[in-house]
């Protein structure tokens, strides 16, 4: 059979060609200007810190990256109040 391949699809095939993040990914994810394979990898990390969080939610996490957050600055104006 034949496949007819949408625009988003033919898209979404060249930013995965070229190794940069699909721009209807990008639109709902963190802002980054890293290529595709460093993108999964940080997604992945940030991912693992959010779920550390939620196995034990009344623990105080002793070491936060800040750079995982979407918004630090939100989060640092919580710690400090």
């Amino acid at each position: 059979g034949e496949l007819t391949m949408s625009e988003r699809m033919e898209q979404l095939q060249q930013s995965l060609f070229f190794e940069r993040v699909p721009s209807s990914w990008s639109s709902l994810a963190f802002p980054s200007l890293r290529a595709l394979p460093s993108w999964i990898q940080n997604l992945i990390e940030r991912a693992q810190q959010l779920q550390e969080w939620t196995d034990n939610p009344t623990a105080i996490p002793a070491v936060v990256n800040v750079a995982y957050l979407f918004n630090p600055q939100s989060f640092l104006t919580a710690v400090m109040q």
